[in-house]
């Protein structure tokens, strides 16, 4: 297995599903009771005490595997369907220990008919959310079966935030580039993939600026523009790289955009990550 850091949009994301799938739970679990009229036999506390045990523990699994940088990023060629396996029994080790505890929570406040088959749909409904998270988010298969081992730089930039000629803010947040070793030389990339990340408003068809590498003889090409990074390649990886940022506006166009911001990216931590 490779492990190491999602970045920041992943959990981000990770963070809004788990919330929005807890937000259905609480609301089925309100309109059920309301329905058969139960609110005299448990509190709106008692849902979300109960729900909580199940989704709480849930993101507190993926925020520590997180900060352990245990957090799986792809499984090996070697041992694939052991991987997937133990991966798989993982999850559902915690849905029982969950189970556990959320049916512990109401043994003593609920008891007859109604209240099992409210606890057997809200496991039920947790689960099908677990499955959706983890199929969302399920580690990728190994991309080549003769990579040994990946070195992940890690860069930040001396500028934060630029103004833009919109007047609106870019904010630029990091880069990272990762560079594969192979036992087989064929299947070696010799361009460096350069990754910068940033926030701004605009959509991909609006966006009013772009990066190029200020080093012309380092700089290897580029892919489009998207609205949360972009990538860049590099002839030579070095420990510091110089970025021109360029924008468009009014009378000013693509064909001939105007260098506002000299941006440069320096290397703060090397990380390596093994199959």
């Amino acid at each position: 297995m490779v492990y190491g850091q999602p970045h920041i949009d992943i959990k981000i994301s990770l963070f809004i599903d788990t919330c929005g799938f807890f937000v259905i739970s609480v609301i089925l679990s309100i309109i059920i009771i309301t329905i058969f009229k139960k609110w005299k036999e448990i509190s709106f506390f008692d849902i979300i005490k109960s729900i909580s045990i199940l989704y709480g523990i849930f993101m507190s699994f993926f925020i520590i595997s997180f900060f352990l940088n245990f957090y799986i990023l792809s499984f090996s060629p070697k041992n694939d369907f052991i991987e997937k396996s133990v991966f798989i029994l993982l999850f559902l080790i915690l849905f029982a220990f969950q189970s556990y505890l959320y049916l512990s929570f109401w043994r003593k406040k609920s008891s007859g008919r109604f209240f099992k088959k409210y606890k057997l749909f809200t496991l039920l409904l947790y689960f099908f959310s677990m499955v959706c998270i983890i199929a969302s988010y399920f580690p990728s298969d190994a991309s080549d079966k003769y990579l040994l081992f990946s070195t992940k730089y890690f860069f930040e930039s001396d500028i934060k935030e630029i103004s833009l000629l919109d007047n609106s803010k870019l904010r630029i947040d990091s880069a990272i580039t990762i560079i594969d070793s192979f036992s087989n030389r064929k299947s070696y990339r010799e361009e460096v993939l350069f990754t910068i990340y940033f926030n701004s408003h605009h959509s991909r068809e609006t966006v009013p600026f772009s990066f190029e590498v200020l080093d012309s003889l380092n700089a290897a090409g580029g892919s489009p523009d998207h609205i949360k990074y972009k990538d860049l390649y590099l002839k030579k990886l070095k420990d510091s790289i110089e970025i021109v940022v360029e924008q468009i506006g009014d009378n000013i166009g693509w064909d001939n955009p105007k260098e506002t911001d000299t941006v440069k990216f320096v290397k703060m931590k090397v990380q390596k990550i093994y199959q």
